[in-house]
């Protein structure tokens, strides 16, 4: 089970944010089964799952199954989400969305599989049995937080088999659970060096890189990661907040309508990111149009009532510039 960090928010870097709501109780818990149309029994080892808010289209956690297509997301606050299902060898998919209180909860997400891509490194078809294991160890010990327990598993695993780029992705997770972000960054660069299609190391170097302020860095990193996985829509998002943090208005215009493209039930966000980067190439009328498509989409919530107040401000802008013509 490859595991992946949670990505910072790009449109609000605040690291104390979590701290501001830990007075809140926290008791709901989502289980997550993905079932293949096929009838397939198991998962691809990279099948990812991300759990996100429905209110703020807001990633709040990741996790690769293991070959029983489950994944467990614990301690959550009550409110509505959804989770997405992507990665190599299954089409990416949204489940509906659903609630959660202070008891557990199960979701069933169906997908589809389709042909992995040719990019898959040789390096990790050749991985040594007890190298597997001591992977599969970690994932165990990453899953009851033992992050010490996890990183000797995964330096075990290194040890078997130099070219994990895998364990080397873990290693740097468990290294930044851990604190240490000096090691965090060589196991992730590592992973890369290694697997320069590893789209989990290169979202993770992409996380680091916003913490430190270097979007440039990490709109690169990031479009690697896509472009090994186009299909990827949460990668897909994220991608477009910081090309319009970046103020590449053409790419972020340019990823929202991919995403837009492909199923996106729970993806209004593009529209709103799409319109602000209308606006930034000075395209008001069709910034207005992505407005109004955002709030049929999603008629209420805090990002609905921000696209009002935005909408309001281009709709009275144009009827100035109209009268003074």
């Amino acid at each position: 089970m490859s595991w992946r960090r949670v990505l910072v928010p790009l449109l609000l870097v605040v690291p104390c944010t979590l701290a501001q709501f830990q007075h809140l109780q926290k008791n709901g818990s989502v289980r997550v089964r993905i079932v293949f149309a096929d009838g397939s029994p198991s998962c691809n080892p990279h099948v990812r799952v991300t759990l996100w808010t429905k209110a703020t289209s807001i990633p709040l956690a990741q996790i690769d199954t293991g070959d029983d297509c489950r994944a467990e997301f614990s301690s959550l606050l009550a409110g509505d989400y959804y989770v997405a299902v992507s990665g190599i060898g299954i089409e990416s998919t949204e489940s509906p969305s659903f609630e959660v209180g202070d008891t557990s909860q199960s979701v069933e997400v169906r997908t589809t599989a389709r042909q992995p891509s040719p990019t898959v490194s040789v390096l990790d078809l050749n991985i040594p049995s007890k190298a597997r294991k001591e992977f599969e160890r970690a994932s165990a010990q990453i899953a009851k937080n033992a992050w010490n327990k996890a990183l000797e598993h995964l330096q075990k695993a290194v040890a078997i088999y130099p070219q994990y780029a895998a364990a080397y992705n873990n290693l740097g997770v468990a290294y930044a659970h851990l604190g240490d972000r000096d090691l965090e960054r060589a196991a992730l660069h590592k992973a890369v060096s290694l697997n320069d299609h590893f789209a989990p190391a290169l979202t993770n170097l992409a996380r680091m890189a916003i913490v430190d302020r270097n979007l440039p860095e990490a709109e690169a990193m990031l479009s690697r990661a896509t472009a090994v996985d186009p299909n990827d829509l949460q990668v897909l998002v994220l991608l477009a907040k910081l090309q319009l943090l970046n103020r590449h208005f053409e790419e972020a215009i340019a990823s929202c309508h991919k995403v837009h493209s492909m199923q996106h039930s729970s993806l209004s966000l593009v529209h709103y990111i799409a319109a602000r980067a209308l606006e930034g190439e000075n395209r008001p009328a069709d910034a207005v149009s992505e407005l109004h498509t955002f709030l049929d989409e999603e008629p209420s919530g805090p990002g609905a009532e921000a696209a009002r107040k935005e909408l309001a401000v281009l709709e009275n802008r144009a009827r100035l510039s109209a009268n003074q013509r």
